[in-house]
């Protein structure tokens, strides 16, 4: 899994999480996992690395009714070792 869990002490100040399927961008970060489906989170850290994380395993992880930017501030970098999301985006 390229980005990992982290318990945050503080809340972080996290861009918008965004999706785009051939259309406009659009806020999910209030979205539960549960009504994303069969589709993958690509999330950037600062340091440039990305990486892909699949929503079933989230969802299977933290819970459908947990909201993505609740799993968004845990994420750490698997590189780097920090926890700073640049950017996440909702892909297939």
């Amino acid at each position: 899994m390229p980005f990992a869990r982290r318990t945050p002490k503080e809340p972080m100040d996290l861009p918008p999480v965004t999706a785009a399927s051939g259309g406009p961008e659009m806020r999910i970060e209030g979205r539960r996992l549960s009504t994303l489906g069969m589709r993958w989170l690509r999330v950037t850290c600062a340091c440039g690395h990305e990486g892909r994380v699949a929503v079933p395993e989230l969802a299977d992880r933290h819970g459908g009714d947990t909201r993505v930017r609740q799993v968004a501030e845990k994420l750490q970098c698997s590189q780097c070792g920090q926890a700073r999301v640049r950017r996440i985006a909702l892909s297939d």
